[in-house]
C-alpha cells in the first residue's frame, strides 16, 4: 500500500480535486448535489451559517463559515479549530512527540533553526480536521503575529496510517507557519498541508497561498505586528489537515482533552 501511494503524483492529484471542488454548479444542480456531498461525509447542517443547499460548489461546502455565537470562547489558550487533539505535552532539548510516540524537531517543523531556539523547553499541541470538520483556523489567545512563511513540501496524507508509515511526515509536507507574541510569551502556529490540501489560505494576509501550483508569496515579516484578538481568524485549509500549536513556555494542559474531539473556542490549557 505504502508503494503505492508512493507512486501516486500527489500534487497532481491534489491540484485537480482542489479545482474540481471550486467548480461553480448551476443553482439548481447545487441545491441538489451539495446536500448529497454533505451527507456523505457526515456534515452538520445545523452549525452552517446557511442551508447546504445555497452553496455553489464543494469548496463553498467545505470553507462554510459557522453561525454566529456557536462557538464561545473559554478561559486561557483555546483550540484554534474544530478537530481531533492527536498530542500534547512538553517540548524537550528542542523536541516533541508529535503523535504516536514519534519524535520531531521544531526546527524541522519550522523550517527555521533561529526561531527554533526559542521553545527549547515549550509545549505543543497536535490537532487533526477531518473533511466533516469546520475548516477555518482562528487566534487561540490575543496575540501579536510577527511573520508568517511558506514550507515547500510534500502532500502526503496526515491519517494514522500514513503517520505511523511517513518518517517525519509534518516536516516533509507542505505548511505555513505564523509566528506570534502573546501573554503567553513566544508562540507559533503551524497549517499543515495534506493530500488535497495543497491550497491553505491566510485572513490575515491576502497576498499568502502556499499552494504548489499558486505560489503567491512564500512570507511576510510585519514592522509592525498585527494586534489580533482571540478567536479572530487567522487562515483556512481547503479540506481538512493539520495544525500544531507551540508555546515558548510550559503551560499546564486541561485535563480530559487529550485523544478527544475538540472545539474551536474550547480551553485547552488551565
Amino acid at each position: 500500500m505504502l508503494f503505492l501511494v508512493q507512486l501516486l503524483p500527489k500534487k497532481l492529484i491534489s491540484y485537480c480535486v482542489g479545482r474540481i471542488a471550486a467548480l461553480r454548479w448551476p443553482r439548481a444542480l447545487a441545491a441538489r448535489l451539495i446536500p448529497v456531498v454533505a451527507r456523505i461525509l457526515g456534515l452538520n447542517e445545523s452549525e452552517s451559517e446557511q442551508p447546504f443547499a445555497e452553496y455553489n460548489s464543494v469548496q463553498e461546502l467545505f470553507t462554510r463559515n459557522l453561525r454566529s455565537g456557536l462557538r464561545p470562547l473559554e478561559a486561557g489558550v483555546v483550540s484554534p479549530v474544530d478537530g481531533w487533539l492527536r498530542e500534547a505535552g512538553a517540548i524537550t532539548a528542542g523536541s516533541l512527540l508529535l503523535v504516536k510516540g514519534i519524535s520531531y524537531k521544531v526546527e524541522d517543523l519550522l523550517g527555521e533553526a533561529t526561531e527554533a531556539t526559542k521553545y527549547q523547553s515549550g509545549v505543543f499541541f497536535n490537532f487533526y480536521l477531518c473533511p466533516r470538520d469546520y475548516h477555518h483556523v482562528h487566534a487561540p489567545c490575543d496575540m501579536r503575529v510577527t511573520s508568517w512563511h511558506s514550507i515547500p513540501g510534500s502532500l502526503w496524507p496526515v491519517n494514522n496510517w500514513a503517520l505511523a508509515r511517513i518518517k517525519n511526515l509534518f516536516a516533509v509536507n507542505e505548511r505555513v507557519a505564523i509566528s506570534f507574541d502573546s501573554e503567553f510569551g513566544s508562540g507559533a502556529l503551524i497549517m499543515v498541508g495534506a493530500l488535497n490540501v495543497g491550497n491553505i489560505r491566510l485572513n490575515i494576509d491576502p497576498r499568502s497561498c502556499a499552494s504548489h501550483y499558486s505560489p503567491v508569496c512564500n512570507g511576510h515579516r510585519y514592522d509592525s505586528p498585527l494586534n489580533l484578538k482571540k478567536g479572530d481568524r487567522l487562515g483556512t485549509f481547503m479540506l481538512g489537515s493539520s495544525v500544531v500549536l507551540l508555546f515558548q513556555r510550559q503551560l499546564p494542559l486541561k485535563g480530559g482533552i487529550l485523544d478527544q474531539p475538540v472545539r474551536l473556542g474550547r480551553s485547552i490549557t488551565t
